[in-house]
C-alpha cells in the first residue's frame, strides 16, 4: 500500500450513505468500492448516497464507468446518486465519457445530501 492507493471512507448523515474516495482511483481498488456500493444498493429502502470526491488525484475511465453503472443501477430502484466536490481532473473524466449529463454533481458533500433528499 503506498501513498497512491486509494482511500475509501463510508459514513452516515441520516438516510444518506457519504463514500469518500481518496487518492489515485485504479481499476485494482474498484473490488472495495464495488462492495460499498452493492451494500448500499442492498439496503432494501431506495438507496441514497453522495460520493465525496474531493481528495481524488487521479481517476481512471473505468472507475467512471463504473459510477456511471451505479448511478443508473440506483435510478433504477428509485434511488439517489450524486458527486460531490470533484476536482478538475474527475470532473474532466465525467466529460470526457460523456457521463458528465447523466451524472449529478454538486460542489460540497452537504449540497449532496440536501440534493438526494438527506
Amino acid at each position: 500500500m503506498g501513498m497512491s492507493a486509494m482511500e475509501l471512507k463510508v459514513s452516515s448523515r441520516g438516510q444518506v450513505s457519504v463514500v469518500a474516495m481518496n487518492g489515485d482511483l485504479e481499476v485494482q481498488e474498484i473490488g472495495d468500492f464495488k462492495a460499498v456500493m452493492d451494500k448500499i444498493l442492498g439496503s432494501g429502502i431506495p438507496p441514497r448516497a453522495v460520493l465525496d470526491l474531493s481528495g481524488v488525484t487521479r481517476m481512471t475511465s473505468y472507475v467512471v464507468a463504473m459510477v456511471g453503472y451505479y448511478n443508473a443501477q440506483f435510478k433504477q430502484v428509485g434511488g439517489k446518486l450524486v458527486v460531490a466536490g470533484a476536482p478538475t481532473v474527475a470532473r474532466r473524466s465525467f466529460e470526457l465519457s460523456g457521463l458528465a449529463s447523466v451524472v449529478t454533481m454538486v460542489d460540497s458533500v452537504d449540497e449532496g445530501v440536501k440534493s438526494v433528499g438527506g
